[in-house]
């Protein structure tokens, strides 16, 4: 409706997911290579979560129009699918012609034609969107799906797209192995106020706006403290407000309208709508407050000036009634103070010449409440990475006997980074770091033991306050996948470094590879062929997919690789 009145050739702000308008910020772009990188890696299975209209499908869309050509993709929208259901159209939407009739023909039908994709060295990856609609059995048809592989690396790649309720369905016990399957996470947070601007602008931009339309600064701290920086709610406060500016004729975007428009889309009359004459005068709620107001404390001005003397002869009426209630208190203490003596001094003396009484009235004991199962594991890795001891008694004092810790916030506090993996065992002892490890124990909800040191007899754990050691086999049956560690140094766990990158991290990865001895270049800060070559060679060497990027399990190798006298190792 507005297009030609503001010069636009599209709607700017529609509710369609169109990958012409991604807004290429920072975070889209690192959930982009997240999904990029988890492609090319052929990682299996690969997660992204974002709340309701984060942008989550647009960036679905952005990934399918810039996929590399030798990737066939199979996108499912429909997530209230069954088990059967999903491999129909996971099928469907390959080109798989199918005559099958059960889920082992499906299955097989899809195994025959990874194998000759793989022949092809074709990729094949299956897009899932809203995957928190998905019941419990299409998801462990999902897990299943996994292992169509090969000795050295998965057929098909499985990206599951959903709201943060997903993150929780995948933490129950019953979905313990396919969340330990999830490789590549990626959480697309909201934007933050200048992106907010950005986007807005890009959007109008991209939809062919000459700059003519602008946004006062008012309002769109509006359209922000309203919005939260959601991409669908900027877009529905902005068509709304451009429509408004289009009946008021006007390319200059004012508080005003953004606040009709909000008040439209909260289903409110806007104020204009319920003026009416009064007298000579715009009546409106607001000015009737403010009159009735104004009205209230001149009235209370003119009765104290009228009532000045009354006024002040109650107030000192009352002052001495105050001082003088006082002493009668202070007299009152005193005298307490000494009938308290003399009672003591009396109940004394009887006591001593009594006898003790037969029975004595048991005293309430209080209730204590028990110690928190993982704060032991938890204190033993902050004395391992040499924290104050006074400030490891101080979180004790803190965590206790709280019911879940927050691992995050200790970290934090002992001057260390919060990293969570979610690597096998096996994966884990490479690392060389010790961790603090999730397990399964039905006497607790949540529970991590310490993985202190490995010996070739066996892994030596905290359990509790108490150390002990296990052999692996018996771990990993109680390991449930979630890996804790603390680092010392600032790391960002959703980073990840790949050719073309640069900046003072790349230096630092390189001088790392250069310690230890994969790396001969010079330390430039861009990451080129050669920082490519070196961090393949270093992840075969550690056991890790050499695929010549730095994420952050790479990084936790690198660590636990440069033996370092303020690091502790596993062995």
């Amino acid at each position: 409706m507005y297009k030609e009145f503001f010069g636009l050739k599209d709607n700017p702000f529609d509710l369609t997911p169109d990958s012409h308008f991604l807004f290429p910020s920072k975070k889209h772009q690192e959930a982009l290579a997240h999904l990029t990188y988890g492609i090319e890696a052929r990682k299996g299975f690969i997660m992204i979560t974002g709340e309701v209209g984060a942008g989550k499908t647009t960036l679905c869309r952005a990934l399918l129009s810039r996929v590399n050509p030798n990737v066939e993709v199979a996108f499912v929208l429909n997530s209230y699918l069954n088990a059967f259901e999903i491999l129909q159209a996971i099928n469907q939407d390959l080109g798989i012609p199918t005559k099958a009739q059960s889920k082992k023909e499906l299955v097989d039908e899809l195994n025959e034609f990874l194998l000759r994709q793989k022949e092809q060295n074709r990729n094949v990856v299956v897009l899932i969107d809203e995957c928190q609609n998905l019941p419990f059995e299409t998801l462990e048809q999902l897990r299943m799906l996994s292992n169509l592989e090969t000795e050295k690396e998965k057929l098909l790649q499985i990206i599951m797209v959903g709201q943060p309720e997903l993150l929780d369905i995948l933490n129950r016990q019953e979905l313990r192995q396919l969340n330990q399957r999830i490789t590549v996470r990626y959480h697309l947070y909201p934007l933050d106020y200048k992106e907010t601007v950005e986007y807005i602008y890009h959007r109008l931009k991209i939809a062919g706006s000459d700059g003519s339309v602008h946004f006062s600064d008012k309002s769109l701290k509006k359209i922000f403290s309203f919005s939260k920086g959601v991409p669908r709610i900027i877009n529905v406060v902005c068509d709304n407000t451009l429509l408004a500016a289009y009946v008021s004729e006007t390319k200059k975007i004012h508080y005003k309208l953004v606040k009709k428009a909000i008040k439209e889309i909260q289903g409110k009359k806007p104020l204009k709508d319920l003026e009416s004459s009064f007298f000579s005068l715009k009546f409106s709620f607001r000015r009737v407050f403010k009159l009735v107001t104004a009205g209230a404390f001149v009235l209370l001005a003119v009765l104290v000036f009228s009532y000045y003397n009354e006024i002040k002869d109650h107030i000192d009426l009352f002052s001495n009634t105050i001082i003088n209630n006082r002493k009668i208190y202070e007299q009152a203490i005193e005298r307490l103070i000494e009938e308290k003596k003399q009672i003591k001094t009396v109940f004394v003396n009887d006591w001593n010449s009594a006898a003790i009484p037969a029975a004595v009235a048991p005293v309430p004991i209080k209730e204590i409440k028990p110690d928190n199962a993982s704060m032991g594991a938890v204190l033993d890795l902050l004395a391992m990475w040499k924290v104050n001891p006074a400030l490891i008694q101080s979180i004790r004092k803190k965590y206790i006997h709280k019911d879940q810790l927050d691992y995050e916030k200790i970290a934090l506090s002992a001057g260390l980074s919060y990293v969570v993996s979610w690597a096998d065992l096996d994966t884990l002892i490479k690392y060389n770091i010790p961790v603090l490890l999730e397990i399964s124990d039905p006497k607790d909800i949540r529970k991590y033991v310490l993985l202190k040191s490995v010996s070739p007899d066996g892994l030596n754990i905290v359990e509790g306050v108490k150390e002990k050691k296990v052999a692996k086999s018996d771990l990993e049956d109680i390991f449930v996948g979630n890996a804790v560690y603390f680092i010392k140094g600032v790391i960002n766990a959703d980073d990840i470094y790949y050719f073309s990158s640069s900046g003072k991290t790349v230096k630092n990865i390189q001088a790392v590879l250069r310690d230890l001895g994969v790396y001969k270049g010079v330390i430039s800060g861009s990451y080129d062929d050669k920082v490519v070559e070196a961090v393949k060679k270093f992840q075969q060497q550690s056991g890790l997919n050499p695929d010549g990027i730095v994420d952050i399990n790479t990084r936790i190798a690198m660590i636990g690789a440069q033996k370092k006298s303020n690091v502790p190792y596993l062995k």
